[in-house]
């Protein structure tokens, strides 16, 4: 589910999510993708470890990272300073590497 920041507090919707987060078996993972916190009763899930989150600083690759992302896409292996260089350009995002 992506955006789920514009689903509001009181929809149908959210109800539906925070019972299914709440009764999800273990072997079903959902994806709640949002620009914000979650709501209360979905940080009362994560409290519970029914649910764990991932912000901008796990979404970012390390230097390593970028450098096989790099590698993987060029073929080229960069020297140390390069790597760091575009890693810095890029802020560790992915999207950014890839358009650079």
């Amino acid at each position: 589910m992506d955006n789920y920041q514009e689903v509001g507090d009181d929809t149908l919707l959210h109800e539906v999510v925070c019972s299914a987060v709440s009764t999800l078996q273990k072997q079903i993972t959902l994806f709640i993708l949002s620009r914000k916190a979650p709501q209360k009763e979905l940080a009362r899930a994560r409290a519970k470890c029914r649910m764990e989150m991932l912000g901008w600083k796990q979404l970012r690759m390390d230097i390593e990272e970028t450098s096989g992302v790099i590698h993987s896409i060029s073929g080229q292996r960069l020297n140390e300073e390069t790597i760091a260089e575009i890693h810095a350009k890029t802020d560790g995002w992915v999207s950014g590497l890839l358009l650079y």
